[in-house]
């Protein structure tokens, strides 16, 4: 084993990432949409009651930045506004029925893509790696945090 097997893991995972965000650019690129529109459907998806400062907290982008992206995708019949009846100056953020079929599309063209990548690895194996990943996630996102306050 590697004296600096940490350092190594680090290094692998750093360019795993790298080569993910260039696959999201290609497929963007392939399907003529803005960066990152299916990892933001997906979001909105996913959560309930998601705000635009919930997507600028994801992204780590400024509130402006989000307002601009939400306000495209409003535009663009995939998402749509609904105002908090408790505090009339929050919108909740949800996908349209379009929003959803982009979002499939999106999820589907992606599967497409990296089906190749771990259909050597048993199922057992996939289980084992994604749980690894999400405890790395969990204290990557923790030491995050940590210097945030």
């Amino acid at each position: 084993m590697s004296e600096h097997i940490n350092f190594d893991i680090y290094q692998s995972l750093h360019e795993i990432s790298r080569n993910m965000h260039h696959l999201a650019h290609y497929i963007g690129g392939e399907q003529g949409e803005m960066q990152d529109l299916g990892r933001t459907l997906n979001f909105i998806k996913e959560k309930e009651r998601v705000t635009s400062k919930d997507l600028a907290t994801y992204f780590s982008i400024k509130s402006s930045s989000v307002t601009v992206k939400v306000n495209k995708l409003v535009e663009q019949g995939y998402v749509e506004k609904t105002r908090d009846t408790k505090d009339l100056r929050v919108f909740f953020l949800s996908l349209t029925p379009k929003g959803e079929q982009k979002c499939s599309e999106i999820n589907g063209d992606t599967q497409v893509l990296v089906q190749d990548i771990f259909d050597d690895l048993s199922a057992n194996q996939k289980l084992v790696l994604l749980d690894e990943l999400k405890l790395i996630e969990k204290r990557l996102k923790d030491k995050k945090n940590s210097w945030e306050k």
